[in-house]
């Protein structure tokens, strides 16, 4: 684990066995480890992630939402385990899945976004009805 983290929220003792559990400042910290040297600026953008939302996250102390770990992982090849835990090892070992195109069809499946696209090129709709909002 990484100094920072926490075993148990809220400082109760627990188990000893009790499995570990995510603390945003361990979280920060080893985000901060992955960017090294890097400006915000030039980190945010190599991860697809606002500047001003990264800066939220390792200036101010607002814990990271599911898109920026997200995109942590993925763009930085990063273990989630060890992102959140700290859990070595710190790089998945799997190398990345290429997307697989299914014969006969325009579904795509391994991409980022597996909702399956029309053939027009855009999302297919998860409701068949549309919500029309009355004044």
């Amino acid at each position: 684990m990484t100094d920072g983290d926490s075993l148990n929220s809220g400082g109760c003792a627990g188990p000893k066995d009790a499995p570990p559990r995510p603390s945003a400042d361990g979280v920060i910290a080893r985000i901060n480890e992955i960017r090294a040297n890097e400006t915000l600026s030039t980190f945010a953008k190599s991860i697809g992630v606002h500047k001003e939302t990264l800066r939220r996250v390792l200036k101010m102390g607002q814990s990271p939402r599911l898109d920026v770990l997200l995109a942590v992982c993925r763009q930085r090849d990063i273990n989630a385990n060890w992102l959140l835990l700290g859990i070595e090892p710190k790089h998945r070992k799997d190398p990345p899945v290429e997307p697989l195109e299914i014969p006969g069809t325009q579904t795509t499946v391994g991409e980022d976004d597996e909702r399956p696209r029309s053939p027009r090129g855009g999302h297919q709709r998860s409701s068949p009805t549309r919500r029309v909002r009355q004044s």
